[in-house]
């Protein structure tokens, strides 16, 4: 089964906005997977109101890719997005 994920790139100026999990060591966009009954934006819009406390509009889709990992599928989404408000949550450059 494929897992659907939303991804958000929000730029500032010559910056991205990148979000770390306190459980990670990496960096990643904002964003996340898609519940049940939801669509593609809705779950964008969730995932960035509740990873950086922060209403958001969507531009418009940047690309979809497929990716592969042990045994899991993935397809991921990312979408050119302008945020409504700052973030609450510490973003690095």
């Amino acid at each position: 089964m494929i897992e659907h994920i939303v991804g958000a790139l929000i730029t500032k100026g010559n910056q991205f906005l990148v979000v770390q999990e306190e459980k990670d060591r990496y960096f990643k966009l904002a964003g996340g997977g898609i519940q049940e009954g939801e669509t593609e934006i809705q779950a964008l819009k969730r995932e960035i109101l509740e990873e950086l406390t922060a209403g958001c509009e969507v531009m418009g889709k940047l690309l979809s890719y497929d990716l592969t990992s042990k045994d899991r599928e993935f397809k991921f989404h990312i979408y050119y997005v302008n945020l409504l408000d700052e973030p609450k949550q510490n973003p690095s450059p």
